[in-house]
């Protein structure tokens, strides 16, 4: 038998995707700037902003690792048989 989706969890797993989908985005963005700015690094205010983006490129990586498990999770429960 099919199971019937709960309407809050499609909706939290589409919330989820279009976080890891931005976060991704703005990694790229991120990674971008730190290549380009890597010539003017002799400067110190460039140094400190890339190393201001490097710390905050963690956070969001830990922040879409944390999107990505909840959506597993969500996929996961999907996916369980019916207990019929």
């Amino acid at each position: 038998m099919k199971k019937i989706s709960s309407l809050n969890d499609f909706k939290q797993k589409k919330i989820h995707e279009r976080v890891i989908e931005d976060i991704d985005k703005i990694l790229h963005v991120i990674s971008f700037a730190q290549q380009s700015l890597s010539f003017f690094k002799q400067y110190i205010p460039v140094q400190k902003l890339v190393s201001m983006m490097e710390t905050q490129k963690t956070l969001l990586e830990i922040h879409r690792k944390k999107n990505e498990t909840e959506l597993e999770k969500i996929k996961k429960s999907d996916t369980k048989p019916s207990e019929s």
